[in-house]
């Protein structure tokens, strides 16, 4: 159980908003439980979460959840403050009046969608990772190169690219906050992955992605492959 008991009270500040920003949260600490993986496991497909929506029938709905949100370019101009060092510890804050929980942590963002748009709970949760941008936590690789490299030149870009993908223990702590719920829900996250870049650091990390989608499960937890920088192979090969 949290120690922070009497944060569920104060993670309900921001309930209008979807996007983790710089300084959002109370302090939190992960169980130090550890989950098992079944004998007899069996990973989830994607024809099962597709039933799952259609037999509540918001089939519809399904992409909503698990693709990607467009957001708003917050590239600051100042450099200093797009590679300013996040305060240290995890964080966590409810968001979207309690349907989205996220834990923040250096660099790193990790978010759960957990309920739909009228509060039904999901039986697979939505996760995405985001990273810190100047003072918002977003989600979409290519679009976060594009515009920093638009401001602050490919140099830029690459002091930016070195100071997230060499957080190892940001990235750890908020994935491990994820398994963490899902094991005390009994639940599986899924996640919609289209990004190439995205899918190298979620494949080094020992997260498969299978035709664009991304299982996180209880079992994962304290199991991370974790690279200082992902990508090293991968532009040296260029």
């Amino acid at each position: 159980m949290n120690k922070y008991v009497k944060s569920r009270t104060i993670l309900d500040t921001k309930t209008l908003t979807s996007e983790p920003q710089r300084g959002d949260g109370i302090p939190w600490k992960t169980s130090k439980r550890v989950y098992q993986k079944a004998k007899d496991f069996k990973p989830v497909t994607l024809d099962q979460i597709t039933d799952e929506f259609r037999s509540i029938d918001k089939e519809d709905e399904l992409q909503d959840y698990y693709k990607p949100k467009q957001q708003a370019s917050s590239i600051p101009n100042n450099l200093d403050s797009l590679l300013k060092q996040p305060r240290n510890g995890v964080f966590a804050q409810k968001y979207q009046r309690g349907k989205s929980l996220c834990w923040m942590s250096g660099f790193w963002c990790a978010q759960l969608q957990i309920k739909d748009r009228v509060g039904y709970e999901l039986k697979f949760p939505a996760w995405s990772l985001a990273v810190l941008v100047g003072t918002t936590y977003r989600t979409d690789a290519n679009t976060i190169r594009s515009e920093i490299i638009k401001v602050h030149t490919a140099n830029g870009y690459q002091k930016w690219k070195r100071a997230v993908t060499e957080d190892r223990k940001g990235r750890t702590a908020v994935l491990d906050a994820i398994a963490n719920y899902l094991g005390q829900k009994k639940k599986v996250a899924f996640s919609y992955v289209d990004s190439s870049s995205s899918k190298t650091l979620l494949n080094s990390m020992g997260i498969q992605v299978h035709l664009n989608y991304a299982m996180i499960y209880p079992h994962f937890k304290g199991n991370w492959t974790m690279k200082t920088s992902p990508y090293q192979a991968t532009e040296t090969n260029r």
